[in-house]
C-alpha cells in the first residue's frame, strides 16, 4: 500500500482529492464547532444555528481551496469568487433544506448536520474543480 506522502507527490488526482477532503473535513470542524456554540451557549434554535454556523465554513472553504486544495494562484479572485458565491449559495440552500429536514424527521442535529455536510460535499467538489477553479493546473 503507498504511503499518503507518496499519494500526495505522485498522482496530482488524488492529491487534489486528499486536499479537498482535509479542506472540507476542517471546514465541517469550523461549522460544528459553531453550530454547538449556538445551540448550547447562546440557546440559539437549532434549524437558525445551522444556518449560522455555515457563514465562518464558508469564508474558511473558500480560501482553503483556492490556495490548498486546487492551488490556484491565477489572480482571478473575482471571477473565482462570484463562481464560489454561486455555487456555495445554491449548497447552502441544498445544506440547510437537508439539515432541516432530518431534524423535522426527528434525526438528532450532530447528525443530521454531518448527513447534509456529506451529501454536499460531493456537489462541492465537482463544481470547484470543474467550474470556479477549472483553469487552474494542480501544482506538484
Amino acid at each position: 500500500m503507498k504511503s499518503l506522502a507518496h499519494i500526495l507527490r505522485s498522482d496530482a488526482r488524488n492529491s487534489q482529492v486528499i486536499r479537498f477532503i482535509f479542506t472540507g473535513g476542517t471546514g465541517a470542524v469550523i461549522e460544528f464547532v459553531f453550530l454547538y456554540f449556538l445551540v448550547e451557549f447562546f440557546g440559539i434554535p437549532k434549524a437558525i444555528a445551522g444556518t449560522y454556523s455555515l457563514v465562518p465554513s464558508v469564508i474558511y472553504t473558500f480560501f482553503m481551496n483556492k490556495y490548498f486544495t486546487f492551488q490556484s494562484r491565477d489572480g482571478h479572485h473575482g471571477s473565482q469568487a462570484i463562481k464560489f458565491i454561486l455555487v456555495y449559495a445554491i449548497a447552502i440552500v441544498f445544506n440547510i433544506a437537508i439539515y432541516s429536514a432530518l431534524v423535522w424527521l426527528g434525526v438528532l442535529y450532530p447528525l443530521a448536520k454531518a448527513i447534509a455536510i456529506g451529501i454536499v460535499a460531493v456537489w462541492n467538489y465537482f463544481l470547484s474543480h470543474g467550474f470556479i477553479f477549472k483553469t487552474s493546473a494542480v501544482q506538484e
